[in-house]
């Protein structure tokens, strides 16, 4: 079943540049809106109410988008921008559908259930992706897929993106051989030893690295000896 489609409301954003980041400050996120039967626009939105829709929403929904208490626009977040160190949302992009066209989305994958071959033989369950790209239509989107990996019994056994039951209307365009999941084998006893190993190099086997014979370590003593007392005696004089 596609997922429930969401609301929100933005105005026109006239604030641009390095004026931006003081409409941030006030808990206000600019953003754009441009696609099918919308002029590209430049928009600001409240922080907490885009936070609450992202988070149910995703990039794989619906959102109706008003913009200055205008007609609903049917869009979906094409892009948001995070910020590196605190995640918070500094900018988001909203793509304009039509409604009979198909577009691609990201939809997360969502492993559900216990794998026979990690509860009984000890393996690590292995996750090779997080989520896939669909196509549809914008009334058929799906934000996740859901994947029982209770199929999973042993080391050999995998979970490919043809394996998947999809929705009526939705197909992924990933290759059909890709593997989403796996269980990989627990280390052999030889194969911990080796990794707890301490490998020490000796440095004068790395090539470019003489190492001096003692006669050379001590005769180079001897100059630095004699260089440290000529600096001594300019000094003093």
């Amino acid at each position: 079943m596609p997922d429930q489609t969401f609301s929100l409301q933005a105005q026109t954003r006239t604030v641009t540049g390095k004026g931006v980041a003081g409409l941030r400050n006030q808990s206000i996120i600019p953003g754009v809106v441009y696609g099918h039967g919308v002029k590209n626009r430049s928009l600001q939105l409240d922080l907490d109410a885009l936070s609450k829709v992202y988070a149910d929403a995703g990039r794989g929904s619906l959102i109706n988008l008003s913009i200055d208490g205008g007609n609903m626009v049917p869009v979906v977040i094409h892009e948001l921008s995070l910020n590196n160190l605190t995640d918070a949302i500094e900018h988001v992009d909203f793509y304009a559908v039509k409604m009979d066209e198909e577009i691609t989305s990201q939809a997360m994958l969502v492993f559900t259930g216990e794998a026979p071959a990690v509860k009984a033989l000890g393996g690590t369950f292995i996750r090779n992706k997080d989520h896939v790209t669909i196509k549809c239509l914008p009334s058929k989107l799906v934000k996740e897929l859901t994947i029982d990996i209770s199929n999973l019994a042993t080391f050999t056994d995998n979970i490919k993106v043809k394996d998947l039951a999809l929705p009526d209307g939705v197909i992924i365009t990933d290759g059909a051989d890709d593997i989403l999941a796996a269980v990989a084998a627990p280390r052999t006893d030889e194969e911990l030893a080796a990794l707890n190993q301490t490998v020490t190099e000796d440095v004068s086997k790395v090539e470019g690295v003489v190492k001096p014979t003692t006669e050379e370590a001590a005769a180079e003593g001897v100059k630095d000896n004699k260089e440290t007392k000529d600096s001594k005696d300019k000094a003093s004089k």
